[in-house]
Protein backbone atom coordinates (compact mmCIF):
# COMPACT_ATOMS: atom_id res chain seq x y z
CA UNK A 1 0.00 0.00 0.00
CA UNK A 2 1.15 3.55 -1.06
CA UNK A 3 2.34 5.73 2.17
CA UNK A 4 0.10 8.76 2.12
CA UNK A 5 1.11 11.81 1.41
CA UNK A 6 0.34 14.55 3.87
CA UNK A 7 0.80 18.44 3.33
CA UNK A 8 2.51 20.70 5.48
CA UNK A 9 1.57 22.01 8.17
CA UNK A 10 0.80 25.55 9.15
CA UNK A 11 3.93 25.75 11.74
CA UNK A 12 6.52 24.11 8.98
CA UNK A 13 5.50 26.70 6.62
CA UNK A 14 8.38 28.99 5.05
CA UNK A 15 8.26 31.70 7.37
CA UNK A 16 7.18 34.68 5.10
CA UNK A 17 3.90 32.53 4.66
CA UNK A 18 3.23 32.14 8.38
CA UNK A 19 3.33 35.79 8.86
CA UNK A 20 1.49 36.53 5.70
CA UNK A 21 -1.58 34.18 7.08
CA UNK A 22 -1.50 35.51 10.50
CA UNK A 23 -1.76 39.23 8.69
CA UNK A 24 -4.53 37.79 6.52
CA UNK A 25 -6.57 35.58 9.34
CA UNK A 26 -5.04 37.47 12.57
CA UNK A 27 -5.78 40.80 14.58
CA UNK A 28 -3.40 43.79 13.31
CA UNK A 29 -1.57 45.71 16.74
CA UNK A 30 -5.36 47.54 17.28
CA UNK A 31 -7.74 44.50 17.68
CA UNK A 32 -8.89 44.64 14.28
CA UNK A 33 -9.64 42.25 12.05
CA UNK A 34 -6.32 41.68 8.90
CA UNK A 35 -7.26 40.35 5.76
CA UNK A 36 -10.41 38.14 4.48
CA UNK A 37 -8.94 35.48 5.92
CA UNK A 38 -10.34 36.76 9.14
CA UNK A 39 -13.87 36.97 7.97
CA UNK A 40 -13.99 33.21 6.73
CA UNK A 41 -15.12 30.29 8.63
CA UNK A 42 -13.09 28.37 10.60
CA UNK A 43 -13.78 25.17 8.34
CA UNK A 44 -12.89 27.96 5.23
CA UNK A 45 -9.25 28.45 7.04
CA UNK A 46 -8.61 24.89 8.12
CA UNK A 47 -9.57 23.43 4.31
CA UNK A 48 -6.77 26.85 3.11
CA UNK A 49 -4.12 25.41 5.20
CA UNK A 50 -4.40 21.98 4.29
CA UNK A 51 -4.85 22.77 0.44
CA UNK A 52 -1.27 25.02 0.87
CA UNK A 53 0.17 23.00 2.91
CA UNK A 54 -0.59 20.04 0.23
CA UNK A 55 0.90 22.15 -2.81
CA UNK A 56 4.33 23.13 -0.72
CA UNK A 57 4.86 19.72 -0.53
CA UNK A 58 4.00 19.03 -3.80
CA UNK A 59 6.41 21.86 -5.01
CA UNK A 60 9.68 21.04 -2.20
CA UNK A 61 8.92 17.30 -3.57
CA UNK A 62 10.28 18.56 -7.10
CA UNK A 63 13.05 20.30 -5.85
CA UNK A 64 11.99 23.50 -6.13
CA UNK A 65 11.99 26.79 -3.72
CA UNK A 66 9.32 27.23 -1.84
CA UNK A 67 10.54 30.43 0.37
CA UNK A 68 9.50 33.48 -1.69
CA UNK A 69 6.18 35.50 -1.67
CA UNK A 70 3.24 33.59 -3.48
CA UNK A 71 3.42 36.44 -6.00
CA UNK A 72 6.90 35.00 -7.15
CA UNK A 73 6.16 31.19 -6.65
CA UNK A 74 3.06 30.48 -7.96
CA UNK A 75 2.73 31.07 -11.96
CA UNK A 76 0.50 29.00 -14.60
CA UNK A 77 2.50 26.58 -15.88
CA UNK A 78 3.31 25.51 -12.13
CA UNK A 79 -0.18 25.34 -12.00
CA UNK A 80 -1.14 23.56 -14.45
CA UNK A 81 1.73 20.74 -13.90
CA UNK A 82 -0.21 20.42 -10.35
CA UNK A 83 -3.25 19.70 -12.03
CA UNK A 84 -1.77 17.35 -14.19
CA UNK A 85 0.11 15.54 -11.46
CA UNK A 86 -2.70 15.19 -9.44
CA UNK A 87 -4.78 13.65 -12.36
CA UNK A 88 -1.45 11.41 -12.92
CA UNK A 89 -1.92 9.94 -9.40
CA UNK A 90 -5.62 9.53 -10.02
CA UNK A 91 -7.37 11.51 -7.61
CA UNK A 92 -10.80 12.30 -8.41
CA UNK A 93 -11.73 15.31 -10.66
CA UNK A 94 -13.53 16.78 -7.30
CA UNK A 95 -10.41 16.52 -5.35
CA UNK A 96 -8.63 18.25 -7.98
CA UNK A 97 -10.95 21.01 -7.90
CA UNK A 98 -10.77 20.93 -4.00
CA UNK A 99 -6.66 21.77 -4.41
CA UNK A 100 -7.08 24.32 -6.84
CA UNK A 101 -9.96 26.00 -4.86
CA UNK A 102 -7.96 25.51 -2.23
CA UNK A 103 -4.53 27.21 -3.68
CA UNK A 104 -6.44 30.10 -5.26
CA UNK A 105 -8.05 30.91 -1.86
CA UNK A 106 -4.78 30.80 -0.32
CA UNK A 107 -3.03 33.01 -2.77
CA UNK A 108 -5.30 35.69 -2.76
CA UNK A 109 -5.04 36.37 1.02
CA UNK A 110 -1.13 35.37 1.36
CA UNK A 111 -0.34 38.14 -1.46
CA UNK A 112 -3.62 40.11 -1.73
CA UNK A 113 -1.71 42.93 -3.70
CA UNK A 114 -0.82 40.27 -6.72
CA UNK A 115 -3.77 39.75 -9.21
CA UNK A 116 -4.82 36.36 -9.30
CA UNK A 117 -7.50 36.34 -11.78
CA UNK A 118 -5.97 34.10 -14.19
CA UNK A 119 -5.64 31.33 -11.09
CA UNK A 120 -9.39 32.08 -10.81
CA UNK A 121 -9.97 31.41 -14.37
CA UNK A 122 -8.01 28.27 -14.34
CA UNK A 123 -10.57 26.90 -10.83
CA UNK A 124 -13.59 27.82 -13.57
CA UNK A 125 -11.85 25.88 -16.08
CA UNK A 126 -11.63 22.84 -13.31
CA UNK A 127 -14.71 23.04 -12.07
CA UNK A 128 -16.57 22.25 -15.50
CA UNK A 129 -14.47 19.15 -15.75
CA UNK A 130 -15.36 17.62 -12.75
CA UNK A 131 -17.85 14.60 -12.82
CA UNK A 132 -19.21 11.82 -9.86
CA UNK A 133 -16.40 8.94 -10.02
CA UNK A 134 -19.52 6.68 -8.94
CA UNK A 135 -22.76 6.33 -10.84
CA UNK A 136 -24.70 8.86 -8.11
CA UNK A 137 -28.34 7.85 -9.55
CA UNK A 138 -27.59 4.45 -9.37
CA UNK A 139 -26.70 4.85 -5.37
CA UNK A 140 -29.08 7.71 -4.65
CA UNK A 141 -32.72 6.83 -2.78
CA UNK A 142 -36.02 8.49 -3.11
CA UNK A 143 -36.74 11.16 -0.21
CA UNK A 144 -39.37 8.74 0.65
CA UNK A 145 -37.25 5.17 1.21
CA UNK A 146 -34.24 8.05 3.06
CA UNK A 147 -37.62 9.51 5.23
CA UNK A 148 -38.90 5.47 5.72
CA UNK A 149 -35.66 4.51 7.06
CA UNK A 150 -35.24 7.26 9.44
CA UNK A 151 -38.87 6.70 10.82
CA UNK A 152 -37.90 2.40 10.94
CA UNK A 153 -35.10 3.65 13.38
CA UNK A 154 -37.13 5.69 15.32
CA UNK A 155 -39.51 2.70 15.80
CA UNK A 156 -36.93 0.19 16.49
CA UNK A 157 -36.16 2.47 19.58
CA UNK A 158 -39.54 1.55 21.00
CA UNK A 159 -38.10 -1.89 20.85
CA UNK A 160 -38.45 -3.45 24.33
CA UNK A 161 -36.20 -5.62 23.74
CA UNK A 162 -32.90 -3.67 23.40
CA UNK A 163 -31.20 -1.59 25.89
CA UNK A 164 -31.87 1.75 26.66
CA UNK A 165 -28.44 2.75 25.42
CA UNK A 166 -29.49 0.91 22.05
CA UNK A 167 -32.90 2.84 21.79
CA UNK A 168 -30.96 5.90 22.40
CA UNK A 169 -28.45 5.50 19.79
CA UNK A 170 -31.08 4.10 17.20
CA UNK A 171 -33.76 7.06 18.19
CA UNK A 172 -31.02 9.70 17.61
CA UNK A 173 -29.42 8.29 14.27
CA UNK A 174 -33.21 8.24 12.81
CA UNK A 175 -34.20 11.37 13.74
CA UNK A 176 -30.81 13.17 12.11
CA UNK A 177 -32.08 11.23 9.01
CA UNK A 178 -35.32 12.35 8.83
CA UNK A 179 -34.36 16.29 9.88
CA UNK A 180 -32.06 15.55 6.93
CA UNK A 181 -34.50 14.35 4.44
CA UNK A 182 -37.87 16.93 5.58
CA UNK A 183 -35.80 20.02 5.86
CA UNK A 184 -32.39 19.57 4.10
CA UNK A 185 -30.05 20.79 6.23
CA UNK A 186 -26.41 20.40 5.33
CA UNK A 187 -24.70 18.49 7.74
CA UNK A 188 -22.62 21.25 9.34
CA UNK A 189 -25.70 22.89 10.67
CA UNK A 190 -27.15 19.42 11.47
CA UNK A 191 -24.16 18.75 13.55
CA UNK A 192 -23.96 22.13 15.20
CA UNK A 193 -27.85 22.18 16.37
CA UNK A 194 -28.52 23.14 20.11
CA UNK A 195 -31.56 24.10 21.95
CA UNK A 196 -31.69 27.39 21.43
CA UNK A 197 -31.79 26.56 17.68
CA UNK A 198 -35.64 25.09 18.57
CA UNK A 199 -38.22 27.78 18.69
CA UNK A 200 -41.78 27.71 19.80
CA UNK A 201 -44.82 29.92 18.54
CA UNK A 202 -47.72 28.53 20.25
CA UNK A 203 -48.25 25.29 19.29
CA UNK A 204 -45.86 25.23 16.50
CA UNK A 205 -42.15 23.74 16.82
CA UNK A 206 -39.62 25.46 14.32
CA UNK A 207 -35.95 25.50 13.88
CA UNK A 208 -33.88 29.10 13.38
CA UNK A 209 -30.62 29.47 12.37
CA UNK A 210 -28.94 33.16 12.05
CA UNK A 211 -27.58 34.23 9.02
CA UNK A 212 -24.38 34.00 10.42
CA UNK A 213 -24.40 30.21 10.65
CA UNK A 214 -25.93 29.60 6.91
CA UNK A 215 -24.11 29.55 3.52
CA UNK A 216 -26.75 31.61 2.21
CA UNK A 217 -25.34 34.07 5.13
CA UNK A 218 -29.61 34.82 5.73
CA UNK A 219 -31.55 33.89 8.56
CA UNK A 220 -33.43 30.75 7.67
CA UNK A 221 -37.19 29.22 9.73
CA UNK A 222 -38.27 26.33 9.27
CA UNK A 223 -41.44 25.14 10.89
CA UNK A 224 -41.42 21.23 11.54
CA UNK A 225 -44.50 19.55 10.99
CA UNK A 226 -46.26 17.51 13.87
CA UNK A 227 -44.89 13.97 13.66
CA UNK A 228 -41.56 15.85 13.41
CA UNK A 229 -41.79 17.87 16.58
CA UNK A 230 -43.25 15.08 18.45
CA UNK A 231 -40.00 13.09 17.27
CA UNK A 232 -37.45 16.26 18.95
CA UNK A 233 -39.71 16.48 21.97
CA UNK A 234 -39.65 12.69 22.38
CA UNK A 235 -35.64 12.55 21.90
CA UNK A 236 -35.08 15.04 24.30
CA UNK A 237 -36.92 14.51 26.97
CA UNK A 238 -36.41 10.98 26.92
CA UNK A 239 -33.24 9.23 24.85
CA UNK A 240 -30.99 12.65 24.98
CA UNK A 241 -30.80 12.12 28.78
CA UNK A 242 -29.95 8.34 28.41
CA UNK A 243 -27.04 9.27 26.39
CA UNK A 244 -25.97 12.63 28.48
CA UNK A 245 -25.75 10.06 31.66
CA UNK A 246 -24.14 6.94 29.83
CA UNK A 247 -21.43 6.82 32.07
CA UNK A 248 -22.59 6.33 35.71
CA UNK A 249 -19.11 7.35 37.49
CA UNK A 250 -18.81 11.00 35.60
CA UNK A 251 -21.35 13.74 36.49
CA UNK A 252 -22.84 14.33 32.73
CA UNK A 253 -21.59 16.88 30.72
CA UNK A 254 -22.94 20.00 30.38
CA UNK A 255 -23.93 20.87 27.10
CA UNK A 256 -27.09 22.06 24.66
CA UNK A 257 -25.83 20.61 21.83
CA UNK A 258 -28.24 18.44 20.68
CA UNK A 259 -26.45 14.72 19.53
CA UNK A 260 -24.52 12.53 21.96
CA UNK A 261 -22.21 9.92 21.32
CA UNK A 262 -22.73 6.54 22.91
CA UNK A 263 -19.96 7.83 25.08
CA UNK A 264 -21.74 10.84 26.48
CA UNK A 265 -19.84 13.51 24.60
CA UNK A 266 -21.76 16.40 22.20
CA UNK A 267 -20.99 14.55 17.94
CA UNK A 268 -19.58 16.87 15.39
CA UNK A 269 -19.78 16.36 11.43
CA UNK A 270 -17.38 13.40 11.59
CA UNK A 271 -19.44 11.49 13.95
CA UNK A 272 -22.63 12.34 12.48
CA UNK A 273 -21.28 11.85 8.72
CA UNK A 274 -20.33 8.20 9.95
CA UNK A 275 -23.60 7.17 11.71
CA UNK A 276 -25.49 8.24 8.46
CA UNK A 277 -23.11 6.73 6.25
CA UNK A 278 -23.28 3.04 8.08
CA UNK A 279 -26.75 3.63 8.49
CA UNK A 280 -27.88 3.88 5.25
CA UNK A 281 -25.02 1.33 4.10
CA UNK A 282 -26.91 -1.06 6.16
CA UNK A 283 -30.60 -0.46 5.01
CA UNK A 284 -29.18 0.01 1.29
CA UNK A 285 -26.25 -1.96 0.79
CA UNK A 286 -24.28 1.22 0.07
CA UNK A 287 -23.19 4.50 1.86
CA UNK A 288 -25.23 8.21 1.26
CA UNK A 289 -23.42 10.71 2.12
CA UNK A 290 -25.62 12.94 3.93
CA UNK A 291 -25.24 16.07 1.49
CA UNK A 292 -27.10 13.71 -0.98
CA UNK A 293 -30.34 14.07 1.32
CA UNK A 294 -30.05 17.53 -0.37
CA UNK A 295 -30.56 16.07 -3.80
CA UNK A 296 -33.10 13.68 -3.28
CA UNK A 297 -35.11 16.26 -1.34
CA UNK A 298 -34.77 18.20 -4.30
CA UNK A 299 -35.07 16.00 -6.91
CA UNK A 300 -38.09 14.82 -5.79
CA UNK A 301 -39.65 18.17 -5.79
CA UNK A 302 -38.40 18.20 -9.05
CA UNK A 303 -39.94 14.99 -10.38
CA UNK A 304 -43.46 14.73 -8.57
CA UNK A 305 -43.65 18.59 -8.99
CA UNK A 306 -41.92 20.18 -11.67
CA UNK A 307 -44.12 23.40 -11.88
CA UNK A 308 -42.62 23.96 -8.67
CA UNK A 309 -38.85 23.51 -9.79
CA UNK A 310 -37.97 26.64 -8.93
CA UNK A 311 -38.88 26.12 -5.26
CA UNK A 312 -35.66 23.92 -4.82
CA UNK A 313 -33.53 26.96 -4.59
CA UNK A 314 -35.13 28.37 -2.02
CA UNK A 315 -35.64 25.00 0.14
CA UNK A 316 -31.88 24.58 -0.43
CA UNK A 317 -30.74 27.99 0.12
CA UNK A 318 -28.84 28.22 -3.20
CA UNK A 319 -29.62 29.51 -6.48
CA UNK A 320 -31.52 29.06 -9.63
CA UNK A 321 -28.29 26.81 -11.35
CA UNK A 322 -28.84 24.36 -8.76
CA UNK A 323 -32.44 24.25 -8.90
CA UNK A 324 -31.68 23.45 -12.58
CA UNK A 325 -29.49 20.52 -11.85
CA UNK A 326 -32.21 19.08 -10.23
CA UNK A 327 -34.39 19.61 -12.79
CA UNK A 328 -32.60 18.02 -15.22
CA UNK A 329 -31.43 15.01 -12.94
CA UNK A 330 -34.91 14.22 -12.45
CA UNK A 331 -35.40 14.09 -16.51
CA UNK A 332 -32.35 11.63 -15.92
CA UNK A 333 -34.94 9.76 -13.41
CA UNK A 334 -38.18 9.81 -15.26
CA UNK A 335 -36.23 8.90 -18.85
CA UNK A 336 -35.28 5.94 -17.20
CA UNK A 337 -38.79 5.47 -15.61
CA UNK A 338 -39.95 5.06 -18.73
CA UNK A 339 -37.51 3.26 -20.18
CA UNK A 340 -38.06 0.63 -17.76
CA UNK A 341 -41.74 0.42 -18.46
CA UNK A 342 -40.72 0.20 -22.26
CA UNK A 343 -38.26 -3.17 -21.33
CA UNK A 344 -41.09 -4.70 -19.05
CA UNK A 345 -43.82 -4.04 -21.59
CA UNK A 346 -41.67 -5.95 -24.11
CA UNK A 347 -40.93 -8.77 -21.62
CA UNK A 348 -44.45 -9.29 -20.44
CA UNK A 349 -45.67 -10.29 -23.85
Amino acid sequence: MSKRILGLKLREWPGQHQAAWQRACGEDDLGSAGGEGALWRPSTRRKTIKGWGYFLRWLSSTGAEVDRAPGRLVHPKLVVAYITDLRTKKKADYTVLCRVQELYDACRVLDPDQNWNWLRDIRARVRRRPKPVRNKLARLRSARELEELGWSLIRAAENDSSTPLQRATSFRDGLCVVLLVRRLLRLRNLAGLTLGHFTHDGSVMGLQFPGAEMKSKRDRHFALPDDLAEAVTLYLSRHRPVLLSVDSRKVPMPTNRIWISRQGEPMNEVPLHYRIRKRTKDAFGAEIPPHWFRDAGATAIAVDSPGNVRDVATVLGNNDAVAEKHYNQARAIQSARKYQNVLESLFSV
